[in-house]
C-alpha cells in the first residue's frame, strides 16, 4: 500500500542539510514501478520490504548526491525503500523470485558478496558499506547460472530414466539387481558373478537350469569385454524359415514393438513435466526458426521483385535506344 501523500516521514540525518523525499515527490512512473517491485518482493520472501535486506547492508541516506555510506563513517540512517533506485529494486526482485521463500539463503548470499567486495583490494567500492547495484546483480547472475546448469541436469536425468526405462522394456536389464552394484573392477565382477551362479549348490551347471541361463549369457559376455547383449538378427522372411542370426541370441525373447510399448509402466508426473518442458522448448525454438527463415524469405521476393523491374526497365531504354 502506497504511502500517504501528506506524510511526515521527511526527516534530516544528524548532520543536517538532508530531506527525505516523499513518495507523492517521485514521478508517477517511478511511483508505478517501485510500488510494483515492493509488492512482488514482499509476496516472494514473506516479509516487509523494510525487513528483507540485513541491516548492515540495507542502503543508506546520502549524505550528499552520490556519496555513500563508508564503512568508516558513523552511524547513518537507514533510507526508504522509494529511495532506492529502480535498477536496484528491479535486481533485489529478481533475486526474490529465484529464492522465493528462503529469505535467509538471499540475505546470506547478498551480505557474504558485499564482504568480498570489501576485502577485494583492487575494487574502487571497498569502502562502502552499504549494498550495491553490482552486488546485487553478481548474485543473480550466479544464481541464474545455477538454476541453469540445474535444470540442464534433471533434463539429462530425465532423459537417462528414459533410456533406462526403455532398456528394461526391450530386456537388457540384469535379472538380479545386485549383480549390478558389486564392488570392483569390470572383470572382477564378472569372474565373481561366474563363480557365484556357475554352480548350484548340487554341484550342477547353473546354465542348465532355464532360470539362470540368462545371467551366465551375461556374465560370459563381460568377461570377454563386451557390456551389451548382441543385436538380434533381420526377421525371419515370410513363409520361410528363420536365420541362424535371428535365434543367436538363446534365452532372450524379443517382443515386437507393440506389445513393449502396451507393457511400458506410466512415466512419472515428474518426468512428463520435464519432457513437456523440453518439448516446448524445443517447438519454440523452431517455430523462431520457422519465423526468421519465413522473413527472410520474404525479403528475398522483394529484392527479386525489385531486380525485374529494374532490369526490365533497363531493357526498355536499351530498345528506345537502338
Amino acid at each position: 500500500m502506497a504511502p500517504p501523500r501528506n506524510s511526515q516521514a521527511a526527516a534530516q540525518d544528524s548532520t543536517g542539510g538532508y530531506k527525505r523525499r516523499e513518495f507523492n515527490d517521485l514521478h508517477p512512473k517511478d511511483q508505478q514501478i517501485k510500488q510494483t517491485k515492493k509488492l512482488c518482493i514482499e509476496k516472494n520472501w514473506g516479509t516487509p520490504i523494510d525487513r528483507c535486506l540485513p541491516e548492515s547492508i540495507r542502503p543508506r541516506i546520502e549524505l550528499k548526491k552520490g556519496a555513500k555510506a563508508r564503512v568508516s563513517d558513523p552511524d547513518v540512517d537507514p533510507e526508504v525503500w522509494w529511495n532506492w533506485s529502480v535498477e536496484l529494486l528491479k535486481a533485489i526482485e529478481e533475486l526474490s523470485s529465484m529464492t522465493e521463500g528462503d529469505l535467509s539463503y538471499a540475505c546470506q548470499l547478498l551480505t557474504v558478496e558485499v564482504e568480498e567486495r570489501q576485502l577485494n583490494p583492487k575494487s574502487s567500492q571497498r569502502k562502502v558499506s552499504e549494498l550495491l547495484l553490482g552486488d546485487v546483480q553478481k548474485v543473480v547472475d550466479e544464481q541464474r547460472k545455477r538454476l541453469a546448469i540445474g535444470y540442464h541436469n534433471d533434463v539429462m536425468e530425465s532423459a537417462g530414466e528414459s533410456m533406462r526405462r526403455q532398456s528394461y522394456n526391450q530386456g537388457d536389464y540384469y535379472p538380479d539387481e545386485g549383480s549390478r552394484f558389486v564392488e570392483g573392477p569390470p572383470r572382477k565382477r564378472a569372474r565373481q558373478a561366474i563363480d557365484e551362479r556357475h554352480y548350484d549348490s548340487s554341484g550342477t551347471p547353473s546354465s542348465n537350469n532355464d532360470a539362470n541361463y540368462a545371467v551366465t549369457r551375461r556374465s560370459g559376455y563381460h568377461e570377454k569385454g563386451r557390456t551389451h547383449m548382441p543385436r538380434p538378427g533381420p526377421p525371419p522372411k515370410r513363409g520361410g524359415a528363420p536365420t541362424g542370426s535371428s535365434v543367436s541370441a538363446p534365452g532372450r525373447t524379443v517382443a515386437p514393438a507393440s506389445s513393449s510399448s502396451a507393457t511400458e509402466p506410466p512415466a512419472a508426473p515428474q518426468d512428463l513435466s520435464r519432457q513437456l518442458r523440453v518439448t516446448e522448448l524445443n517447438a519454440r525454438s523452431l517455430d523462431l526458426r520457422v519465423q526468421s527463415m519465413r522473413m527472410e524469405l520474404e525479403a528475398a521476393e522483394e529484392e527479386l521483385a525489385q531486380l525485374k523491374a529494374k532490369a526490365s526497365e533497363l531493357r526498355g531504354q536499351m530498345d528506345r535506344a537502338e
